[in-house]
């Protein structure tokens, strides 16, 4: 079993990859966009992170998506700032631009730091292998106890 956090604007698609993740025994959070992702990744323990990379904050009208949300995650890990330790693997999934249409989506979340990027429509079986193969190659350990600042057990 997997804590995944799962970013996805449509909650429709949202409510059924979480049931498909719950139904794989994950504990699955869902987030709207990339800020309430962050947030909730400073607060929680997670193992892995779904994202989909063109979402829109549709308070603000801004792209707030998985693109924003990964640079947000590399750039804590590069900085030691991130409330875990290790590599926390991220699943981009994306149903928006190709080359065609224009920018591969995708081909930029991988350059930003997805371990793993899917197109959608999602084939669930490569979903589910890419969470199992990515948790077991990456440990993430929380490394701070949420709200003290301390190292987690120097409370």
């Amino acid at each position: 079993m997997a804590k995944v956090l799962l970013m996805e604007d449509q909650a429709d698609q949202a409510a059924l990859l979480a049931d498909l993740l719950q139904t794989a025994d994950h504990d699955v959070t869902i987030c709207y966009n990339g800020s309430t992702a962050l947030r909730n990744l400073k607060n929680g323990e997670f193992d892995i992170v779904v994202a989909d990379i063109l979402v829109r904050d549709r308070n603000r009208d801004v792209p707030d998506g998985g693109l924003s949300l990964m640079g947000g995650i590399r750039t804590m890990e590069m900085g030691r700032r991130a409330p875990w330790d290790g590599h926390l693997p991220v699943i981009a999934i994306s149903g928006g631009y190709t080359i065609d249409t224009g920018p591969d989506a995708l081909k930029m979340a991988e350059t930003i730091g997805a371990d793993e990027c899917l197109p959608k429509p999602l084939d669930t079986a490569m979903l589910l292998d890419a969470i199992a193969r990515l948790t077991e190659q990456f440990t993430v350990k929380r490394s701070v106890t949420v709200g003290s600042g301390l190292p987690a057990g120097a409370a």
